[in-house]
């Protein structure tokens, strides 16, 4: 991601530019920024909910959500709180982001981006 983030923001100062970290929670233990964001996502929805346990362990979103100084973006599938988890203890952990998210001043939910074929072009 931080290569990626290097590129869409080439015509960045090199000096402002160096202010960005990106960094994992684990990481960040200790430390503040004004924005963090936090991604709860994965390629596979299926995936994604073999991943909750991780997502929502109590201790990483602690680091996660209380380490912003100004705004925290959570990115994510909504889906995922949505979910029947296995057990008690991961369904607790569920239920409690969830009540944390409803607590927030604004969520938004885009709806899933529609993929549209692609025109063929072919050679007469």
């Amino acid at each position: 991601m931080g290569r990626a983030l290097a590129k869409r923001c080439a015509h960045v100062a090199p000096k402002e530019l160096a202010q960005i970290v990106v960094d994992t929670v684990e990481r960040m233990q200790g430390q503040e920024r004004d924005v963090i964001s936090l991604s709860l996502t994965l390629g596979k929805f299926d995936s994604a909910l073999q991943r909750a346990s991780f997502f929502f362990l109590p201790n990483r979103l602690n680091v996660a959500i209380t380490r912003a100084r100004v705004k925290r973006i959570i990115v994510g599938s909504s889906h995922l709180t949505l979910g029947n988890f296995g057990t008690l203890k991961l369904q607790a952990w569920a239920d409690l982001f969830q009540d944390f998210l409803s607590s927030c001043h604004h969520v938004s939910r885009l709806k899933p981006v529609s993929r549209k074929p692609r025109a063929v072009l072919s050679k007469v």
